[in-house]
This record gives C-alpha cells, sequence and structure tokens, in this order.
C-alpha cells in the first residue's frame, strides 16, 4: 500500500517529468529552427559530428536524469522501476503536448519522428510512443498501487 508520503512524491516527480518534457522540446524547437528551418522531413539533413555526438549524450543524460529520479522516488526495486517508466512516459508525453502548443507540431499522430538516438536512430509516428508512454503509466500505476 502506498502512503500519503509516497503520493506527495509521486506528484513531484510528475511536476519534474513535465517540466522536463518542456526542456527537452525547448531543445528540439532549437535544433529544428537551426537544421531544419523550412521543416523536418525525411531523410533527415546531415548534421555535424559534433552535433550527432552532443545529442547522443544529451539523450543518454536524459536518461540518466529520469533513472535519477525514479530511483530517488522508490523505495525499493520495484518501486523504482515503476517511477522510472512513469517519469519516462509523462516527459515522452509532454514532450509532444509542448511540440504541438508551441510550434504546432505534429499535425497529427501519424505524423513521422526521430524518436530516440540510442542505442541508433529509431523513426516512427508520434503514435507509437504515445501510446507506449500509455502504457507504460499503467504498468508502473499497477506497480505501485496493487
Amino acid at each position: 500500500m502506498i502512503n500519503a508520503i509516497f503520493n506527495k512524491r509521486l506528484l513531484w516527480l510528475t511536476l519534474f517529468s513535465i517540466a522536463m518534457g518542456l526542456l527537452e522540446s525547448a531543445v528540439v524547437i532549437y535544433l529544428r529552427e537551426l537544421y531544419y528551418p523550412d521543416g523536418f522531413v525525411f531523410p533527415l539533413q546531415i548534421v555535424s559530428r559534433t552535433v550527432a555526438i552532443t545529442e547522443f549524450f544529451r539523450e543518454l543524460a536524459t536518461l540518466i536524469m529520469l533513472m535519477a529520479v525514479g530511483y530517488l522516488t522508490g523505495k525499493n526495486l520495484n518501486q523504482r522501476f515503476a517511477c522510472f517508466i512513469y517519469s519516462f512516459a509523462i516527459w515522452d508525453i509532454f514532450y509532444y503536448v509542448f511540440l504541438y502548443f508551441i510550434i504546432g507540431w505534429p499535425s497529427s499522430f501519424l505524423t513521422w519522428d526521430v524518436l530516440f538516438l540510442l542505442p541508433t536512430m529509431w523513426t516512427g509516428p508520434v503514435i507509437a510512443p504515445i501510446i507506449t508512454s500509455l502504457n507504460m503509466i499503467l504498468l508502473a500505476l499497477l506497480i505501485l498501487f496493487f
């Protein structure tokens, strides 16, 4: 059973994850303005090696931050895992929410995007990470509350 203190921690985890979504969307908006001012279409314009390496490590740092906050929020291995996937899912959903409200992108759930760069570039329709994230939230809540 989850207590009131943990519920407060889960609220702060949610707020942190939403803020991370805003931060991530801001970085991507800057990158799009710099590298894709006429629009984001496949095949992608090749970026410099320095930018590619920086992006790789930025995504790695994002994962480490989400893992760390999940670890700090949970009390045991199951809770820590659940808090990590919950945080990841909230971050990912709000990344798209903020992109939509700030720049009007994506135009639909079927719009293709670069989903992740680790361990290699993943591309697909925006709906894929949204569905995955909703399932991750459900799994996390099942682990935490049942």
